[in-house]
């Protein structure tokens, strides 16, 4: 216990520091003030900010949500600069050889700084939490209750203890890099990777699922494997943490994917991390040596595993039916070029070309898997027949006159058992004619022929599956036209 507590040498530089560093603290909370009143930033950005973190538009509704999500974006803010303004002595030899001089063992020194930046994160979060709660809200029309009021500040409570995690976690990535441009990279880099980890898997899917059918591809109604990537998402980044608790705080837990009870457990694996970063952030620390000043940043949890890894999850979001792409040569362009960023060099190695190349062609296999597997059964074009509550069946016939375009609509629907076994039937029957005329241009579209069925087997209460029939394909589709009007399943309504 004796060892946690400063020594008087270590008090005085802390005063020192603190002192010498005041002004930049007034302007810091003046300026996170400002941005918290929305002076500083429009509000449609900040919008956009949470949008890009898991939002949505009308997630969030009237100035005071909106006044409350600037309060945990500064938490984050401070949680990313702090690190970088504290330790950046580390960045250049000079700077390293006086304060690693001074008469104040290392490991205590990594203390004397670490406490700094969390005196200023926790004072500068509860003075904005304080100012928003006396002012902002006071002076809003959207009025809430006592105790929305307090389950507002134990939210930003918490958020303060996430941004804690979150500086915590820089701290260690500024104190592993040897130069301030890779400090700066590898907190933006480890900010993004869980948004791009969530959208290459989200496009991924979405791309197998509409190469595995021969529907026209509208949208995924199955969301049970996005909801599956959703956790691991939200677990990877703490401001998207935030921003669902927001989304759990504005619209009462209405459009929010994972339960609370998750949340609190990915704060607490959060907080079992912090831990970890912040020993081995006082261990690295301690082994710094001051000829790395200023170097190129080699540790294997900075470029040599993010250039891969963000390469393999860009391949994925973009991968097709086709090996060889574009896509895969703007990656490669861009891979190389990460390299050359990495290493400040131009450089070309078979090795490199060779991870390229086991990258794509697993990115190719993967998806080739998942599309041969129907996302390994999780896609199915036909639904079952105990899922089904109703039916509707809807056929458009495009066609042109000399003056203009016009269209005839068929409509059809059914509830009964027999009825819906006989469009899952036919549309079975429609499948077997598309697998073999894969075509489906849009430009020569003649028919559309869409299936809805009501169910409560999916998110969205119905499955739909929509086909296209071209010129070439019209003496067969008129040939089905024919045989569901005898079996009285549509009946003709013209537009």
């Amino acid at each position: 216990m004796k060892q946690l507590l400063l020594t008087n040498t270590e008090l005085s530089y802390l005063k020192y520091y603190i002192k010498k560093e005041a002004r930049l603290g007034i302007t810091a909370i003046i300026i996170l003030a400002l941005f918290v009143s929305g002076l500083l930033l429009p509000g449609a950005l900040v919008k956009i900010g949470l949008i890009l973190f898991g939002g949505q538009f009308d997630d969030y509704s009237g100035s005071g949500w909106e006044s409350m999500s600037r309060v945990f974006i500064s938490v984050c803010i401070l949680a990313y600069l702090l690190p970088l303004y504290l330790f950046r002595f580390l960045m250049n030899r000079s700077g390293n050889d006086l304060y690693l001089s001074l008469p104040i063992e290392r490991k205590r020194l990594f203390y004397v700084h670490y406490i700094i930046g969390l005196f200023y994160l926790i004072t500068i979060s509860l003075l904005l939490l304080l100012g928003y709660s006396l002012f902002v809200n006071t002076l809003s029309i959207y009025q809430i209750s006592s105790a929305e009021s307090f389950s507002y500040i134990l939210l930003n409570i918490y958020f303060i203890v996430l941004g804690v995690c979150l500086y915590t976690f820089f701290t260690y990535i500024v104190i592993r890099c040897h130069n301030l441009l890779d400090a700066i990279l590898m907190e933006l880099a480890y900010t993004l990777l869980p948004l791009l980890f969530y959208y290459a898997l989200h496009a991924l899917i979405t791309h197998a699922a509409e190469a595995s059918t021969t529907y026209l591809f509208l949208g995924f109604d199955d969301t049970s494997l996005i909801n599956i990537i959703e956790l691991p998402t939200a677990v990877l980044s703490i401001p998207i943490q935030m921003n669902l608790w927001m989304i759990y705080f504005c619209s009462y837990a209405s459009k929010a994917a994972i339960a609370c009870e998750l949340l609190l457990v990915a704060g607490f694996l959060w907080i079992i991390f912090t831990v970890c970063c912040f020993l081995g952030a006082r261990k690295s620390f301690v082994r710094i040596r001051s000829e790395q000043s200023g170097q190129n940043t080699n540790a294997f949890f900075t470029y040599p595993l993010l250039i891969p890894l963000v390469s393999f999850l860009l391949l994925i979001a973009t991968q097709s039916e086709h090996l060889f792409s574009i896509n895969i040569i703007l990656i490669l362009v861009a891979f190389l070029l990460a390299h050359f960023i990495a290493y400040r060099k131009i450089s070309f190695s078979i090795r490199k070309l060779l991870l390229f190349i086991s990258l794509a062609a697993s990115s190719f296999l993967l998806f080739i898997s998942l599309t041969k597997t129907n996302l390994f059964g999780a896609v199915k074009e036909v639904p079952k027949l105990e899922e089904i509550d109703s039916f509707t069946l809807a056929v458009t016939q495009y066609y042109a006159n000399n003056e203009s375009s016009q269209s005839t609509f068929l409509i059809g629907s059914g509830r009964s058992d027999e009825a819906i076994a006989d469009i899952l039937a036919e549309q079975a029957k429609i499948m077997d004619y598309k697998k073999q005329h894969s075509d489906n241009d849009i430009y020569d579209q003649a028919y559309i022929v869409r299936f809805q069925y009501d169910t409560d087997a999916v998110e969205q209460g119905f499955i739909e599956r929509t086909y296209i029939f071209n010129q070439k394909d019209k003496e067969y589709i008129e040939a089905r036209i024919a045989e569901w009007k005898k079996m009285h399943i549509i009946q003709d309504y013209t537009e």
